[in-house]
C-alpha cells in the first residue's frame, strides 16, 4: 500500500516547481533519474511558471506564501543568470526549504 499523500498546499506546489527548476539548473539531482545536468530551457520554463503563478495569484496569497514565491524567484533567477553566463553549475549556494518553510540544511 502506498503512503498517504500530503495535504494540498500552495507552498508544497511552489517547492515542487522550485526543485524542478533547480534540477534543470544542475544544482540538485533530478528526482527521477538521479542525474545532475543543466537544461536551461526547462529551467526557464519552471521559473516562468512560478512567475505566472505569482502574477495570477496577486492579492490572494498570505504574506508568507507571497514571500516564499518572491524568495524562490529571486534565488532561481540569480542561479539561472549564473549558469547561463558560464558559471559553474555548483557555484551558487542554494538554500531550500521544506513545505513548512523550514531550512533543509
Amino acid at each position: 500500500m502506498s503512503e498517504i499523500p500530503p495535504p494540498v498546499d500552495f507552498r508544497l506546489l511552489l517547492a515542487s516547481f522550485t526543485h524542478q527548476a533547480l534540477a534543470a539548473l544542475g544544482k540538485v539531482q533530478h528526482p527521477v533519474s538521479g542525474e545532475t545536468r543543466v537544461d536551461l530551457p526547462w529551467a526557464k520554463y519552471f521559473i516562468d511558471l512560478i512567475a505566472m503563478l505569482e502574477q495570477k495569484t496577486t492579492g490572494n496569497l498570505s504574506h508568507d506564501e507571497q514571500s516564499a514565491v518572491a524568495s524562490s524567484l529571486s534565488m532561481l533567477r540569480l542561479n539561472y543568470v549564473d549558469v547561463k553566463g558560464g558559471g559553474d553549475a555548483k557555484g551558487c549556494d542554494v538554500k531550500t526549504t521544506d513545505a513548512a518553510g523550514e531550512d533543509d540544511a
